[in-house]
């Protein structure tokens, strides 16, 4: 197992004090010292210095991350988790084989997107039974987004601005999820920006950022569609890519460029890739004038108030924090309210609730309870993974609980623009 300089030295900027305990979801579900990050960076240095030997054990416990992130942001040292556990991983994936399960989702579902195309059509089918099944930790049938067929073969591969002036053009990265599951965020980002003056263009030949294969250690299987992706965007003339999915925008932005620079391959095209990627919210805060835009417009169907929830990979994988609250604090009539306490997980952390669906699902009602708390009926948040699990858990209490995308509520407060 190979680790290199950066995550080596890493390894021994850990003071072990304990501060990161406070921010892990798991550890705080779970309460074993053996989920910590602390733990995991241990068990990291004993695998260096050779006082410990690779098994399916340490596999299966490496496998306990969300790689939400939270550790690195309250790491008083600075301390980098996640290339640790993406060498672990990696050097135990190589020598012990996945189970045909995880297998079977990452290389087939994800990298290759088997099935992916027909998800929606099965999700629909199982809202109409009469029983009530779970996926990892999410119950299709209180989720009411599903639509088909796939927002990059519904829409055209352009579409024009909707205003004489155009105002630049810009990439859309939709990735899987909004592409396959929630296509409504897609179509709201497109009337946004397009209602803005911009020409939009969804890529033909993406394939899936990749970011979960990545994660879970198998980087070969996930370098084809990062190379793919690098290419397709390459080859139009645009200002930039905008995203609605933090983990696909944390990927374009950082996670393509550590692949290949530890690879030591050509940087070029993920550099200049890297630079001319937003999230939705980080674009439209930068580049419009939304006071401007909505001065004296008619705004509609808006909630006394609203809660937002930070996603992790936009969070604290960006730095993307205050640009969605600046954008939604636009377009109410009521507040915007805020959690009490620290940003935390909802626990769908990618394909954990698939793998892990009752922690996951621990993690989520803890989330619902704060919502409940807030006593608001309106969350909006900046990744379709959140939304899901939100959604689907929120709709469980029966109470007319809602969540939106920042950009489904930027397009369903306006009017007319």
């Amino acid at each position: 197992m190979i680790f290199t300089g950066a995550a080596q030295k890493d390894i021994y900027h850990c003071l072990k004090c304990g501060l990161c305990l406070a921010s892990c979801p798991i550890y705080k579900e779970l309460r074993v010292e053996g989920v910590a990050p602390r733990s995991k960076v241990q068990l990291a240095k004993a695998l260096l210095e050779n006082r410990l030997e690779p098994s399916r054990q340490l596999q299966d416990l490496l496998s306990l991350c969300l790689t939400c992130r939270a550790c690195e942001a309250n790491c008083p040292s600075g301390l980098q988790l996640e290339p640790l556990i993406i060498t672990m991983r990696a050097g135990l994936a190589a020598r012990y084989r996945l189970n045909w399960k995880k297998r079977f989702f990452y290389k087939k579902i994800i990298a290759e997107k088997w099935f992916l195309p027909f998800s929606s059509q099965g999700l629909r089918f199982l809202q109409y039974l009469p029983i009530k099944p779970r996926i990892g930790s999410v119950y299709p049938q209180y989720i009411p987004w599903w639509e088909r067929p796939s927002l990059s073969r519904a829409l055209p591969e352009h579409i024009p601005g909707q205003n004489k002036e155009v105002r630049g053009r810009v990439l859309y990265f939709p990735g899987c999820l909004t592409d396959y599951i929630v296509p409504t965020i897609g179509r709201s980002l497109i009337r946004v920006l397009t209602r803005m003056g911009y020409e939009v263009i969804l890529p033909k030949g993406l394939r899936c950022c990749s970011y979960p294969v990545f994660m879970a250690g198998y980087e070969e299987w996930a370098l084809a569609n990062l190379k793919n992706n690098l290419k397709v965007l390459s080859s139009y003339d645009a200002i930039g890519v905008v995203t609605s999915c933090p983990t696909c925008g944390l990927a374009l932005k950082k996670i393509y460029l550590s692949i290949l620079k530890e690879r030591q391959e050509d940087l070029s095209l993920a550099q200049s890739i890297s630079a001319r990627t937003w999230d939705i919210s980080e674009f439209i805060y930068k580049n419009i004038d939304l006071s401007g835009l909505l001065r004296g417009r008619k705004l509609s169907r808006i909630e006394p108030e609203i809660i937002y929830h930070d996603p992790c990979h936009l969070a604290f994988g960006q730095g993307i924090k205050q640009e969605p609250r600046e954008i939604l604090g636009q377009g109410l009539v009521g507040a915007l309210k805020e959690f009490e306490g620290p940003i935390t997980c909802c626990g769908a952390g990618g394909a954990f609730h698939l793998f892990f669906p009752d922690v996951s699902a621990k993690i989520a009602k803890n989330r619902v309870e704060d919502i409940k708390k807030a006593q608001v009926k309106t969350v909006v948040t900046g990744c379709p993974a959140c939304i899901i699990q939100l959604g689907s858990n929120l709709a469980q209490e029966q109470e007319g609980y809602q969540v939106f995308h920042t950009i489904q509520w930027l397009d369903r407060a306006i009017l007319s623009v």
